[in-house]
């Protein structure tokens, strides 16, 4: 296999056939970010990721894309435990630095770290951070009915996570295609990989359905989506936000935008009334949105591209992978 996650065909067989528990109420799924377990007065969401395609700010990357699996259930954080996994020579300063960007991060978000595991080992070649994460979110836990023409949202543009690894990974290759301001704007990416402003906002006003769009990028999140919910969905090319440094970056390395690893832009399926109420909600803490597609009475993923109806299949590798 390639390197990124499991192929979803693969991974459909390995969570099959799990037990769940009394308490399980959402377990493991192609398409769904978290797991919900029914703990009497609340519900507690969890959700684990890892940092494997970035060496810089990866303990800021490592809490935020854990966490905005959360946001998809509008839950809030309240604890984290990080294994981290580190290569012989690694310094006690380049574990500090890692740490006190978990520690920065999660204070702003009110986030615990409770726990761990920190080990130097010859079975990675660069450092390696999981962050398992623990939310609540209030009870009943009720699953919201997808029907034909609700909109398909996403907040941002695309490419955020992957552009900003790419800036930092690739340096030197990326300021000889930029301006220095266009390199600024790039590298200030990273500042944007939190969802959970949008989640929680998101969540309120009825959003039915929501997937923070990470490695397979948007269209890989789209047929997680259809998969996740057994709905439709068609992607309108024309309306995809894409910022210029995003479009320039990707065009030299010959990477597709809409397949990049893209933390920090929230995708969602809502009812177009409801969506009218969220729009002045997320203007006001400067959170841009976009109408990208809509739930279809067909069965799967289709792009509409130039009058085209493009099927969309199974996300392969991301196309950081590629560049790195």
């Amino acid at each position: 296999m390639k390197i990124g996650k499991v192929p979803n065909s693969v991974l459909e067989g390995l969570i099959s056939n799990i037990k769940n528990r009394d308490e399980v109420i959402v377990g493991s799924r192609i398409g769904k970010d978290t797991a919900i377990l029914d703990f009497d007065d609340k519900l507690i969401v969890l959700s684990t990721d890892p940092i494997t395609g970035a060496s810089h700010n990866i303990g800021r990357l490592a809490i935020n894309v854990a966490v905005n699996d959360l946001a998809t259930e509008g839950a809030e954080p309240i604890a984290a435990i990080l294994t981290i996994l580190a290569p012989e020579g690694t310094t006690a300063e380049e574990l500090s630095q890692i740490m006190n960007d978990a520690k920065e991060t999660a204070n702003n978000i009110n986030l615990s770290i409770v726990g761990g595991h920190t080990e130097i080992t010859d079975a990675v070649t660069r450092v390696v951070i999981n962050a398992a994460v623990l939310g609540s979110i209030d009870k009943p836990y009720v699953k919201p009915e997808i029907k034909v023409n609700d909109l398909l949202v996403i907040t941002k543009s695309l490419g955020i996570e992957g552009i900003s690894i790419i800036s930092k990974e690739k340096e030197s290759e990326v300021r000889r295609i930029l301006t220095g301001e266009e390199y600024n704007e790039a590298l200030s990416f990273q500042h944007q990989t939190s969802v959970i402003k949008e989640g929680y906002l998101a969540k309120k006003q009825g959003a039915k359905y929501m997937h923070d769009i990470t490695e397979g990028g948007l269209l890989g999140a789209a047929w997680e989506a259809a998969k996740a919910n057994d709905v439709g969905l068609i992607v309108f090319n024309d309306r995809l936000p894409i910022a210029n440094v995003t479009k320039k970056i990707t065009n030299h390395f010959k990477v597709d935008p809409r397949k990049l690893i893209s933390s920090g832009s929230m995708m969602m399926i809502i009812a177009q009334e409801d969506y009218l109420k969220l729009i002045p909600e997320l203007e006001k803490e400067g959170i841009a949105s976009t109408v990208i597609g809509r739930v279809t009475e067909f069965e799967g993923v289709f792009l509409r591209d130039n009058g085209k109806m493009i099927p969309v299949g199974e996300p392969k590798s991301d196309e950081l992978y590629a560049v790195l």
